[in-house]
């Protein structure tokens, strides 16, 4: 059962979402009205940021448009998380109730399942916002990659929503131990707003939290100077691994708590 649940993995991931976009799509009215929310709620972050780095044209060096930069790849990878992996925002209500039996039981991975048992449309705004902001900043930007900052952006873009989707999964995993706090992703979650802004702002055990136990810093921080500045390289293949690392461990962190599970039935 095992093997086959993982060779079939992606395909059932792909089809589980193809599913439950088609639910969403129902209801056009709510998916304009998300969307729109989201657009309005990260375009007022880009011009606060805008209005503040006027007054203030660099912050330790940052300039308006390399933090612009770091917004879009903070961003971007957040609404691509949402569009994929949104699912994992139900794993605490599931384990209080004792109804993660039915993810259990079907021949699916049952991460890929949970990552896709809900679905939100307003992660196209966040991801648009975010891929604005990265396109507006290269505009402005002399970058020393040239041409090729856009796929390494896509690298970088694709290895934060994993990253994100990650770190949902483990902190929501820790249901499986406290019950009560229900809000425990949340605060957790809470942490990428500050992945926003230059790591050195911020106190060093702040920082040192950015590269462990919460590593954002692989997937905008560091690729945001490598982007700008050109280095340091190991930047390239560090991000997508991080994300993979991040993943796995998430993943052990589910499965530990699955020898806590205790279903409605019992």
């Amino acid at each position: 059962m095992a093997g086959e649940r993982r060779g079939h993995a992606m395909p059932h991931f792909a089809l589980l979402l193809t599913l439950q976009y088609r639910a969403k799509l129902a209801f056009r009215a709510d998916l304009v009205l998300q969307i729109v929310a989201a657009l309005l709620r990260q375009g007022i972050w880009v011009a606060f940021m805008l209005v503040l780095l006027r007054r203030v044209p660099a912050i330790h060096g940052w300039s308006t448009w390399k933090m612009m930069l770091l917004y879009g790849l903070a961003t971007a990878p957040l609404g691509l998380n949402v569009l994929l992996f949104n699912g994992v925002w139900k794993l605490t209500e599931l384990i209080r109730k004792g109804e993660l039996d039915a993810l259990l039981l079907r021949p699916v991975d049952t991460v890929l399942h949970l990552f896709t048992r809900d679905v939100s449309l307003h992660g196209l705004g966040d991801l648009a916002i975010g891929v604005f902001s990265i396109s507006l900043a290269a505009g402005h930007l002399p970058l020393p990659f040239g041409i090729w900052s856009l796929p390494l952006s896509i690298v970088f873009i694709l290895s934060g929503s994993l990253m994100y989707g990650s770190v949902n999964l483990a902190s929501a995993s820790l249901a499986f131990w406290f019950r009560e706090l229900h809000n425990i992703p949340f605060l957790v979650h809470q942490f990428t707003d500050l992945a926003r802004f230059p790591l050195h702002l911020y106190p060093r055990a702040l920082s040192a939290l950015f590269f462990f136990p919460l590593p954002f810093a692989f997937v905008t921080f560091l690729p945001a100077t490598l982007l700008t500045d050109g280095g340091p390289a190991w930047v390239v293949p560090a991000a997508p691994a991080a994300a993979l690392v991040t993943h796995l461990l998430a993943r052990l962190v589910f499965h530990c708590g699955l020898r806590r599970y205790e279903s409605a039935g019992n």
